[in-house]
């Protein structure tokens, strides 16, 4: 038992060993040297000398001993951290707002977790929080995948701060636990348009077009449709965003809604990229006709889309993309829905994954997996078919 406690002890050393990130080196003078954190120092750290290398690694390992036994910091107190250094760090207020409505959501309700010390936490303490989670919500993969997100954060917060000497979410395999969560299959009639139902939403486009010309955000929805745009991106965009010599468009910001404040505000795009998306004639005359119906209503200002209150929000916009999928009879909602369409327009026509999302502004998995989608009817898949199989039948008849 002896052997076995003395083994324990050897590893626990040695865990605090690897917390400490200065380096320990040995001085002209035979002495042994380290940095400790030092806040109240200018460069936030103290020099330590001690005479022989263990007795340095003692002083290390007291040092984080002592550091442990003082950490009594509860898991929400490390969340409100974790926050913190998530604000500095540049996340937006919006999504500051919804880690606050998570932690509500997953951890707030928790009987145990808020007030536990974040010391005491184990592999099987997150084990039994995700089941009682699952337990309790209905979720989805997603949702269970950001909610980790922000467990392992936190936990990585007390880590860098010494609180804790390893991460108990480093042992979570959260996949494990996907087969507990919602179905995440996705309805095609309710994300993307199809060919037919493509054209009765430009019907109705073309309808407000001569009975009222004014509405602009109409424009906007046939604008998504033809570029993918987003709408805070519709809404972002100016007049000197159109580069007619250069041939495209330059997407280089979006609108967001700052949940905080309730107030919009103009930001990088969601990529924090620049993209260009090629201008086609049909947009050149789409951009011709607008800006005259703005012109001659007094609404042109330097941002693409105004009406006589000025610019018009990405908030408006999306609420007008949802009311004309309503007034054409689709199933598929909101203006989203233009931008997947336009996507899975491009895939069955052939485009790679790598351009589609060049012009898209997102990742290839992302494209796979959230945008792509089979827009085309029975008519185009027979003529691809045929086409196959009259390939075959040469080849037979040649063979």
């Amino acid at each position: 038992m002896d052997n076995v406690r003395d083994k324990v002890n050897k590893m626990k050393d040695n865990e605090y060993l690897s917390m400490h990130e200065y380096s320990i080196w040995q001085g002209e003078n035979g002495k042994w040297y380290t940095y400790f954190h030092d806040e109240s120092s200018k460069s936030g750290r103290k020099l330590v000398k001690r005479k022989d290398e263990q007795t340095i690694k003692n002083t290390i390992i007291k040092y984080y001993k002592e550091k442990e036994n003082q950490s009594e910091e509860t898991f929400y107190e490390c969340f409100i951290k974790w926050k913190g250094r998530q604000k500095k760090c540049g996340v937006a207020n919006s999504t500051i707002t919804h880690y606050e409505s998570d932690y509500r959501r997953f951890f707030g309700k928790d009987d145990i977790v808020p007030e536990k010390q974040i010391k005491t936490f184990n592999e099987t303490d997150i084990e039994n929080l995700i089941f009682r989670i699952l337990d309790r919500e209905k979720i989805k993969y997603q949702g269970l995948r950001q909610m980790f997100y922000m467990l392992d954060g936190i936990f990585k917060q007390a880590r860098r701060e010494k609180k804790i000497i390893e991460n108990p979410c480093d042992y979570i395999d959260i996949e494990t636990y996907k087969k507990r969560c919602l179905d995440t299959t996705f309805d095609p009639k309710k994300r993307v348009l199809n060919d037919d139902e493509c054209k009765k939403v430009l019907e109705i486009i073309l309808k407000d077009r001569i009975e009222k010309p004014e509405y602009i955000p109409s424009y906007a929805l046939e604008l998504s449709l033809l570029t993918g745009l987003r709408a805070g991106e519709l809404s972002f965009l100016q007049w000197k965003h159109i580069k007619y010599n250069e041939g495209y468009i330059l997407v280089c910001g979006s609108e967001k809604y700052d949940q905080a404040t309730k107030t919009y505000c103009d930001d990088k795009t969601k990529t924090a990229k620049e993209r260009k998306i090629p201008l086609t004639n049909e947009m050149i005359d789409f951009f011709s006709k607008l800006k005259k119906v703005e012109m001659e209503h007094g609404y042109l200002t330097k941002y693409v889309f105004s009406d006589h209150r000025g610019r018009i929000h990405r908030g408006t916009l999306c609420t007008c993309g949802r009311n004309k999928c309503i007034q054409a009879g689709v199933e598929a909602r909101g203006l989203q829905v233009a931008r997947r369409t336009f996507n899975s327009q491009l895939k069955t026509s052939g485009v790679s994954t790598v351009i589609a999302s060049s012009i898209l502004g997102h990742s290839q998995e992302v494209n796979e997996k959230f945008y792509t989608y089979d827009t085309s009817n029975m008519d185009y898949k027979l003529g691809v078919v045929e086409n196959i199989n009259k390939k075959l039948s040469v080849m037979t008849k040649n063979a």
